[in-house]
């Protein structure tokens, strides 16, 4: 795991945080790392990144902004949950490892963390629900095949179907 969490900006209630790795492991290392923890596959950007990383930045969500501080910070890494282009040319010019988890997928165990320190801290009943929602306009364009692929690569996921025949079909396969 990531270890020392510190705040990344100068404040304690720093949302970005970084950490650092017991034991240094190449960037193709922590892409598989992030794809069985997050159980999805991170979009990466590489290229010009040390050999090995040691010091990551953290910023869950949208927190694609942050990636210049972790930088300036020395940070080896950073993970996020969204992409711009932006990030990936400040990446590439700061020679830091960038790795998109998706929004969803970076978030979840915060999430998790906060019903858990809510329950111990105020005794109130939390559970977790991990939804998704898959919406299909116009199946026969888009392919079963595909559709019956992505839930395959999440099972837990809903899926709402609409297509251009008749409304009852529609209607019955959303059900």
């Amino acid at each position: 795991g990531i270890n020392d969490l510190q705040p990344l900006e100068n404040s304690a209630t720093s949302i970005p945080v970084w950490g650092t790795l017991k034991d240094p492991v190449t960037a193709e290392e922590f892409a598989q790392r992030i794809e069985q923890v997050l159980q999805r596959k991170p979009l990466i950007c590489i290229e010009n990144g040390p050999h090995l990383i040691r010091k990551i930045g953290i910023c869950t969500g949208g927190g694609q902004g942050y990636i210049d501080l972790a930088a300036a910070q020395g940070c080896d890494a950073f993970i996020t949950g969204e992409v711009s282009e932006q990030t990936i040319h400040s990446a590439r010019e700061q020679g830091i490892h960038f790795f998109a988890a998706g929004h969803h997928a970076t978030e979840r165990y915060g999430i998790k963390a906060l019903g858990e320190w809510l329950s111990t801290e105020y005794g109130l009943d939390v559970e977790f629900k991990d939804i998704g929602l898959l919406i299909i306009d116009e199946e026969h364009r888009f392919g079963v095949k595909d559709k019956e692929k992505i839930k395959q690569y999440k099972a837990t996921i809903d899926v709402l179907t609409m297509t251009a025949t008749p409304i009852p079909r529609t209607l019955h396969m959303s059900i």
